[in-house]
């Protein structure tokens, strides 16, 4: 009697089991099929979204370039969902993202890109200090923030107008005059001779470069 009554347990404890996972695994498939058939409204760059080394289907996405196939482990990666950002063909995908001949993003100066034959390409940057070109009778100044490359300035180039005048000699008086300090002494051109501090002595040395 107890052993048919264990047995009518675990087949009521199986089904249910069963049945659960039928039921989990048709609420997965159904609202996978739901996220497929997303279209979104905008391109997302998903180029730097690691969706894991599994090779699930998940989609149509936006590298940043161009329309691509993504595989992955699922779409929610850190709890954030990325199903959205997802097409269902590749058609659908240009469609939304191709851009125009012409166009250029430059939200970021050392990663510009320009649209050429409906696919965004890289405009390639090269800086002369990162090619390890010197900059001679000067220093590299560190770029604005709208700026991707150094500039090249000479020593005494205080108005950094790229020569050396008599202009340049008025506003070294007044920065010694007025006490001024360079915010890096690696990259100052007002410090002619290069010895730390500003006075007289950097004023005589590009009075006699300009001369020169």
């Amino acid at each position: 009697m107890f052993q048919k009554f264990i047995s009518i347990f675990l087949f009521i404890a199986i089904s249910a089991s069963q049945n659960h996972i039928h039921f989990s695994t048709n609420n997965l498939f159904s609202k996978n099929y739901d996220q497929l058939l997303n279209r979104p409204d905008e391109c997302f760059d998903l180029s730097e979204i690691n969706f894991g080394m599994c090779e699930m289907y998940l989609g149509v996405g936006w590298n940043g370039y161009n329309c691509e196939y993504f595989s992955g482990c699922g779409w929610i990666v850190d709890d954030i969902d990325y199903y959205e950002y997802f097409f269902d063909t590749l058609l659908e995908c240009e469609d939304v993202c191709q851009c125009e001949d012409g166009e250029i993003i430059d939200d970021d100066p050392c990663n510009l890109r320009e649209c050429f034959d409906g696919q965004w390409q890289e405009i390639i940057i090269d800086c002369e200090e990162e090619m390890g070109l010197p900059c001679e009778n000067g220093v590299y100044i560190s770029p604005s923030q709208d700026e991707c490359c150094s500039t090249c300035v000479l020593y005494g180039d205080t108005n950094f107008d790229g020569t050396l005048n008599i202009l340049d000699v008025i506003v070294l008086v007044d920065i010694i005059l007025y006490q001024g300090q360079c915010a890096d002494w690696y990259e100052c051109p007002e410090d002619v001779n290069q010895d730390g501090i500003f006075n007289v002595l950097d004023v005589i040395e590009l009075v006699n470069n300009i001369l020169n």
